[in-house]
C-alpha cells in the first residue's frame, strides 16, 4: 500500500511539471546552391512594403533569420539581382526550413 501511495504521489506531482517551450519566429535558410545570395527580401502580403532581412549568404552555408510574420513573401536574389529562391504567403511562428538548391 506504501508503494502504490508513494507512486501516485509522484505521479500526480509530476504530471503539471511539462513547460511548453514556443519556438521563435525563425526561418531557417539553406543555401545549399553554388551562388552566392545578395540579399533576401520579405514583401508583406497586406501592405507590400519591401524589407532586406538577410545579406550576403555563402554557398553552402545555414543561417537563421528571426522574421515574425502573418503572411509575406520572400526572396533570395543572387549577385546579377535574380531570383534564385522564393516562398509564397509565408507566417511565422512556427520556424520555416528553406532549402535552395541549383
Amino acid at each position: 500500500m506504501k508503494l502504490v501511495t508513494s507512486l501516485l504521489f509522484i505521479l500526480l506531482t509530476s504530471y503539471g511539471c511539462t513547460t511548453y517551450v514556443q519556438q521563435p519566429p525563425t526561418i531557417n535558410l539553406l543555401n545549399n546552391s553554388d551562388e552566392f545570395i545578395e540579399q533576401v527580401v520579405a514583401k508583406d502580403c497586406a501592405t507590400e512594403k519591401e524589407k532586406v532581412i538577410a545579406q550576403n549568404i555563402r554557398p553552402l552555408t545555414h543561417v537563421a533569420i528571426q522574421y515574425p510574420t502573418s503572411c509575406s513573401d520572400i526572396a533570395a536574389y543572387n549577385r546579377e539581382k535574380e531570383i534564385i529562391g522564393r516562398q509564397n504567403n509565408i507566417s511565422t511562428p512556427p520556424p520555416l526550413d528553406w532549402k535552395i538548391n541549383n
